[in-house]
């Protein structure tokens, strides 16, 4: 504070006992008291508003700081999903390369099968050899639609023999 000893603060009484008087020094004294202490509180009230006026700064600047560290991992969150989405469409886009092929190789086997397969009314060579050999018929079976409803629409050829199969 003030750089003053024990010599200025005599030197100072002194003169205020020469120019107030004996009756008023101590009047005057616990005015100065009070004034010194006044002062005092005023001081520390300042420091400590100062004080916590560059802590709140801080704080803004840890708060300013933290909120950037916050933007950088939302961007860093957001580059990741991307890269992540980008992977689940690559991933899509192999498998349906892949189911894509084998849709293609899984209908050319069927065609070629079908068209080893000699159609209604086409004869193969090798199912005539067999037919010849076995003494057997290899035509297709005719699935008409007498087969599929049931016995209402078999006819009349179909009732007669399951009445004789019946009698015997």
């Amino acid at each position: 504070m003030f750089d003053a000893g024990f010599f200025e603060f005599l030197f100072i009484g002194v003169i205020a006992l020469l120019v107030v008087g004996p009756e008023r020094l101590p009047k005057l004294a616990a005015e100065a008291g009070r004034w010194f202490a006044k002062v005092r509180r005023y001081i520390a009230n300042a420091k400590a508003e100062m004080e916590s006026e560059f802590n709140t700064s801080e704080l803004r600047g840890m708060l300013s700081e933290q909120q950037d560290e916050i933007r950088k991992l939302r961007g860093m969150v957001e580059d990741t999903r991307e890269g992540v989405e980008k992977e689940v469409r690559s991933g899509e886009d192999y498998m349906l390369r892949a189911l894509s092929e084998e849709n293609r190789k899984v209908r050319e086997e069927r065609e070629e099968r079908e068209s080893q397969v000699p159609a209604e009314g086409e004869s193969n060579e090798d199912i005539e050899r067999l037919a010849e050999e076995y003494g057997e018929s290899f035509d297709r079976p005719d699935f008409g639609s007498s087969t599929l409803t049931g016995g209402a629409a078999r006819g009349e050829d179909a009732d007669k023999a399951d009445d004789e199969n019946e009698r015997r």
